[in-house]
């Protein structure tokens, strides 16, 4: 993906919290592109969230922290629910994106400890998982994640002055 952005004369940043800096070390080694490790504050993060043009994130904080301040975002959601975390209608003029892929284990209904049929998440960790890996995001295909982000810069990066 990052090489899709470079072609298109994008600069990519890439960015990991605390705990991730190996993953991001294996990423930045191969693709020579200026990160952040870990090393921000929140208000740092926020700076530099509000000063890009596209955000491509998993359903964490930083993917509602990216929403919230209206930064154009694609997140990218694993065993999360879409319905519940991103097609709410109060986001309905958030330049926003959610990208998911079908999975059959998708099929915990709790939330805060409570059972709601409607809800369907998987809440298990990756030592739980059915599949032994994050079988979930590996779904994701790159095109799929490219083409979220094209549809985010279509629907222009005008600031959002109102939200009604």
């Amino acid at each position: 993906m990052a090489n899709y952005f470079k072609q298109h004369n994008k600069q990519v940043i890439l960015s990991a919290g605390k705990g991730e800096e190996a993953q991001l070390d294996e990423v930045q080694k191969v693709t020579q592109l200026p990160c952040y490790r870990g090393n921000l504050s929140l208000l740092q993060l926020i700076e530099v969230m509000q000063n890009v043009e596209l955000i491509v994130c998993l359903d964490n904080g930083i993917g509602q922290l990216a929403k919230a301040i209206a930064t154009p975002t694609v997140c990218l959601f694993g065993g999360g629910s879409t319905i519940l975390f991103a097609e709410a209608k109060f986001w309905k003029n958030i330049p926003y994106r959610s990208v998911t892929t079908d999975i059959e284990c998708r099929n915990t209904s709790l939330l805060f400890k409570r059972k709601i049929d409607w809800i369907q998440t998987c809440n298990r960790s990756i030592n739980d998982c059915i599949h032994q890996s994050p079988h979930c995001m590996q779904n994701i295909s790159v095109q799929k994640v490219i083409q979220a982000c094209k549809k985010i810069i279509e629907l222009g990066l005008e600031p959002i002055q109102d939200y009604k």
